[in-house]
């Protein structure tokens, strides 16, 4: 799994302004394991990282968040090894390190990069299902949030559905988390 995190403004203008965004809805994959295409650069919003196609791997394996780029195996000529779908409304533009003014500092930060959300992944599976869900809140990035599924936020926790809803209302109900909207469509409006 490659990752990297680069400033939206580390392309020049005129190639910056030549680059389509493509707006993905929650649930929907921006890519899928096996196929081709592009590296993408989240620009707002966060996706989950499945494997499905290895027997023994299936499930979740990681996430990316605005600022990440995701799908870099295919600058190696290799088909896409994931499955990215999009835990929140986001936002993705095609990522080519040739667009970067200085290519090597990005494949620097590639590998810092890879460290450090493999070690929020495992944070994001230790300690209490409220520190749990609370990480995972706060690294989805700015408020308001639209909310992620329960299956979602289970699945990357380590928890399952039902304790994720008691932990979230009971976050709510002592003001750790602010919530609005109905039960399908919540926003996260505050965190403590």
């Amino acid at each position: 799994m490659f990752l990297t995190k680069i400033a939206p403004d580390g392309l020049s203008d005129s190639r910056s302004r030549a680059i389509h965004s493509k707006r993905i809805a929650r649930g929907d994959n921006v890519f899928r394991e096996g196929e081709s295409g592009t590296a993408w650069l989240i620009t707002q919003g966060a996706t989950r990282l499945d494997h499905r196609a290895k027997i023994g791997c299936d499930g979740w394996t990681s996430l990316a968040v605005a600022g990440d780029v995701i799908g870099t195996g295919v600058l190696l000529s290799r088909d896409y090894d994931h499955t990215a779908t999009a835990l929140i409304s986001c936002v993705v533009r095609p990522w080519l390190p040739s667009e970067l003014e200085d290519g090597k500092a990005a494949l620097l930060q590639t590998l810092v990069r890879a460290e450090h959300r493999v070690s929020e992944a495992v944070l994001l599976r230790s300690g209490t299902a409220q520190q749990r869900v609370h990480r995972f809140l706060a690294l989805l990035g700015n408020i308001p949030l639209e909310l992620p599924t329960l299956q979602d936020t289970a699945d990357i926790t380590g928890l399952t559905k039902e304790t994720v809803s008691r932990t979230l209302s009971a976050m709510a109900q002592t003001g750790l988390i602010g919530l609005t909207g109905k039960q399908r469509a919540q926003f996260v409006v505050s965190i403590a």
